[in-house]
């Protein structure tokens, strides 16, 4: 077994994709420490688990996260990797690269590049800089809103927030669908009660299995070694959540420009790219990038690309395994969050939206990977259990 200097620090481990990102670096034995503020964290119950680091909430006191971090990383014999597994700690570590490079490799490009990728206002603008098609969109403080609404967007139309987990927090949902003026005025007045910077976007006709995704992993000298293409089936809340059923197979008309635009913008690490297909024309939309490890990790883990090993690679100056993998087959594997699956499913059947026969058949022919059952490491979905039940009974 190969001596590693290097501790993977996994920054947020209270959700399924730190689970994964845990799991993934165990299969590799790289030695790694679960980091969180969560003593809840399911995560941080996985066997894998050889470390635990408990910091502060980054939400109540980020600077003093920063010098939690800092002194952990001075303990250490070698500059720990530090991966984070959520967009508000991605965002974090940009905002404090400065202060956490002499100490950790991360694999974020310039500074400023992941609030652009992940804040939706800012990802409008670089898309329309590189000519990638997007969604028409308008922001809530811009001053000709309404009249931009009527002649550029109309109705039926999307509220969404520039940065999606304080919504979903507040909210229990990741959007808003509106159909008039009267239900846009309410959303509006809801979200600006709320303080929560949002804009409003047209509505790509089609249902959720026109939601294309493609993957990449880029080199710290910007070459994209591996490349993952693929469908979701389902989603959580439906028609505008996160996958809670998805897929792997080859879409080739995906990979040369998700490439070429992460390429263009400069970005360095996994990145992922979501766009949907338009049911009218076929035209395919960028909708959102999600910039750090994705919620399907370990579907793409059992294609072959272990991204979280990757990074550890790259960053480390190890070679890379493989050195390069574009998936071009259909492996028929897929991934399902079986807890949001089974709500997602009965919602699709009494809206009318798909039949029992239809979603039995998006089942069929393919193995689906699940998010946080493991027969090898059960302690992680007890712990999910009991949180779920505890949730339940404060109400």
């Amino acid at each position: 077994m190969q001596a590693y200097k290097h501790k993977a620090l996994v920054l947020g481990t209270n959700y399924y994709i730190g689970l994964s990102t845990i799991r993934c670096l165990a299969a590799c034995h790289i030695p790694l420490v679960a980091a969180d503020f969560d003593r809840d964290s399911y995560g941080m119950r996985s066997r894998y688990v050889q470390e635990k680091l408990w910091l502060s909430d980054y939400s109540v006191a980020p600077a003093e996260v920063v010098k939690e971090l800092i002194a952990y990383a001075k303990r250490q014999e070698a500059k720990p990797v530090i991966i984070p597994t959520h967009d508000n700690y991605l965002l974090f570590l940009d905002k404090y690269q400065e202060e956490l490079r002499p100490y950790y490799l991360l694999s974020l490009p310039r500074q400023g590049l992941a609030a652009e990728v992940v804040e939706k206002d800012k990802l409008y603008q670089l898309a329309r800089k590189y000519n990638v098609l997007i969604p028409p969109t308008v922001a809530l403080s811009d001053p000709d809103f309404y009249k931009r609404v009527e002649t550029e967007i109309q109705y039926p139309l999307i509220v969404k927030p520039i940065i999606s987990p304080i919504f979903t927090e507040t909210f229990r949902c990741k959007s808003f669908v509106c159909h008039n003026r009267e239900e846009l005025d309410t959303a509006v007045n809801k979200v600006n009660a709320a303080k929560i910077p949002c804009f409003v976007q047209k509505i790509i006709v089609g249902d959720d299995e026109n939601m294309l995704l493609f993957d990449a992993f880029i080199r710290q000298d910007g070459t994209v070694t591996h490349t993952f293409t693929g469908s979701k089936l389902r989603q959580w809340p439906i028609n505008f959540g996160a996958s809670c059923l998805m897929y792997q197979h080859y879409i080739p008309e995906l990979v040369a420009p998700g490439s070429k635009f992460l390429q263009d913008i400069g970005w360095r690490g996994f990145a992922e790219i979501e766009y949907k297909r338009d049911a009218r024309d076929n035209k395919i939309y960028l909708i959102e990038i999600n910039a750090r490890i994705t919620n399907f990790n370990s579907c793409i883990a059992a294609c072959g690309i272990n991204v979280p090993a990757l990074t550890y690679q790259d960053l480390t100056g190890m070679p890379l395994t493989p050195p390069q993998k574009h998936l071009q087959e259909d492996l028929h594997i897929g991934f399902i969050y079986g807890y949001e699956n089974f709500f997602a499913k009965s919602a699709y059947y009494h809206s009318g939206q798909w039949t029992k026969a239809h979603l039995r058949a998006q089942e069929q022919g393919k193995r689906f990977v699940p998010a946080i059952y493991d027969a090898a490491d059960l302690k992680p979905l007890l712990r999910f259990v009991i949180n779920k039940i505890k949730k339940r009974l404060r109400g």
